[in-house]
């Protein structure tokens, strides 16, 4: 049983700089009226600029270089790692056999 998705309660408007709204001011004006973006019913703009294939090539090296480093210094944890617990089981099967000889030796 689909349900409809939730409409929203308003809609945003937009008030570009060249318009007049109904008291005969320019939008620029009314939206420095307005307050800033932290006070309540403040407007702001937002500028949303297109990524250029440069721009994506630059991101996505960098991402690689990120994943990269994380699997290196996980690689290097692990190269650590793995030698400390082989020393400790180690040890700790030499200590069970000395134990084991001694208690059957007395």
């Amino acid at each position: 049983m689909p349900t409809d998705p939730e409409k929203p309660r308003s809609e945003p408007e937009f008030l570009p700089p060249e318009r007049k709204d109904q008291r005969g001011t320019s939008g620029q004006q009314d939206w420095t009226r307005q307050g800033s973006s932290s006070q309540a019913g403040g407007a702001y703009r937002m500028y949303v600029g297109r990524v250029s294939p440069l721009q994506m090539t630059i991101f996505a090296i960098l991402g690689f270089l990120f994943v990269a480093a994380i699997l290196f210094l996980f690689a290097g944890f692990l190269l650590i790692v793995i030698p400390a617990i082989a020393i400790l089981v180690t040890i700790s099967l030499v200590v069970a056999f000395f134990r084991k000889s001694m208690r059957s030796g007395s």
